[in-house]
């Protein structure tokens, strides 16, 4: 892991700088690496917090989140993983468009689908039986049409979407709302396996060992329709069972 991912996944933990004021500081500065090597005064002189310039003083001193950067590092030994931040060249062009979009990325598996068609599809977890077998329809034809099924992974509509794709031996795009490590719903372990065997993949933008958490699922149908390449995006509306 280079400099520019450790600064980028730093960034992303220090207490107290939350993603507005991040991207305002990338703004006025260019890089994460360049905020970080400003000196304390400096750091104080933008406004920033004594927690903010105590973290960045002790990450300096390596005494910040370095457990966290060594089990991202060993992760990232085996040649799926990825770490995408924000600044790289390869970061979604229109995840970059969204308001305060995600400053790291971890994916695990085939990270060309960034490049294919997608179309994202989200919709109830307590769907209806026709709401579930036109979901697996719409995305069947959809994904033999050529594009990539993006979803949350989520139970109902979400499972049956990236299960037709499978199905049809065609790359698929979890969006996850736990960290990359993790499976959830664990009734979908197979399932995610089976992403990963078509050439597909998981990704995230949270922390890379959370557990889910209902604060986070928001977020994650947010990201999930910002991510496709092409800007076409299907909302089952499924009546959920009553």
């Amino acid at each position: 892991m280079d400099r520019s991912q450790r600064d980028g996944i730093v960034f992303t933990l220090i207490p107290g700088l939350g993603r507005r004021k991040c991207h305002a500081l990338l703004k006025q500065f260019g890089s994460v690496s360049r905020v970080l090597d400003l000196s304390a005064e400096e750091l104080v002189a933008l406004g920033l917090s004594d927690a903010v310039c105590q973290a960045v003083s002790a990450y300096r001193q390596g005494l910040f989140a370095a457990e966290y950067l060594q089990r991202v590092s060993d992760w990232l030994f085996d040649p799926e993983h990825h770490v995408i931040l924000w600044e790289d060249d390869v970061y979604p062009p229109l995840l970059r468009t969204i308001p305060d979009p995600p400053l790291v990325l971890y994916v695990r598996g085939n990270v060309d689908c960034l490049y294919q068609p997608q179309l994202a599809i989200v919709g109830s977890r307590n769907a209806s039986r026709g709401g579930l077998q036109n979901t697996r329809r719409f995305a069947g034809a959809l994904s033999k049409a050529g594009f990539v099924i993006t979803s949350g992974l989520a139970l109902g509509i979400d499972g049956q979407a990236h299960q037709a794709a499978v199905d049809n031996g065609r790359p698929t795009v979890a969006v996850l709302g736990c960290g990359v490590d993790v499976t959830y719903p664990r009734r979908h372990c197979s399932l995610a396996e089976q992403i990963l065997l078509h050439q597909g993949r998981w990704c995230q933008s949270f922390r890379w060992e959370p557990c889910p958490s209902v604060i986070i699922f928001p977020s994650v149908t947010v990201l999930s329709v910002a991510y496709p390449p092409v800007f076409l995006w299907w909302k089952l509306l499924c009546a959920a069972v009553r």
